[in-house]
């Protein structure tokens, strides 16, 4: 079982920021970031981008995958501070939405995005692990917190288990 939980590099790296709207705002007045959470899909990346703080910032997370590595070793920090144009060059041919996003983006860090093998099993006796806990998994789409109350609600589907008064 301890060779399942070795993490190994998923073959992504996050590129993640804080912008302030304000500077989105002087050269992109009508973004729709500042409305609503927006996902960028491309060719071996993708960005996910949203309103934090009330509207005072904007989350910004840009990923580059290489799928020829998941399983490898990463050679590096895992977690460290890098330059705009580190990851800004892979997103150079998508639309002006996201370049107005990378050009507001100040100190970006990168994330190393890690996973494990599949485990065998995620019930032992009276537990059952979910979301995150379960799966460290790509493409996560940041919604770990919601597939753990889907799994939840399938689980106890046929039960007669209240499930609004045990969450």
């Amino acid at each position: 079982m301890h060779a399942a939980i070795d993490p190994v590099w998923s073959g992504t790296n996050a590129y993640r920021a804080l912008i302030l709207s304000d500077d989105l705002r002087r050269i992109a007045p009508d973004h729709k970031v500042y409305t609503r959470p927006t996902q960028y899909l491309g060719k071996n990346g993708y960005i996910i981008a949203y309103p934090v703080a009330h509207g005072k910032y904007i989350n910004f997370v840009a990923c580059i995958s290489r799928h020829d590595l998941e399983y490898s070793l990463f050679d590096g920090p895992w977690f460290l501070p890098v330059d705009r144009v580190e990851f800004a060059g892979h997103f150079s041919g998508w639309e002006s939405e996201v370049q107005q996003l990378i050009s507001c983006v100040k100190q970006p860090f990168r994330w190393a995005i890690h996973t494990i093998k599949p485990l065998p099993s995620f019930v032992s006796g009276n537990v059952a692990v979910l979301g995150d806990a379960a799966h460290a998994m790509t493409p996560h789409q940041g919604s770990g917190a919601g597939q753990a109350i889907e799994v939840l609600l399938l689980s106890f589907a046929d039960t007669q288990i209240d499930l609004l008064n045990v969450i």
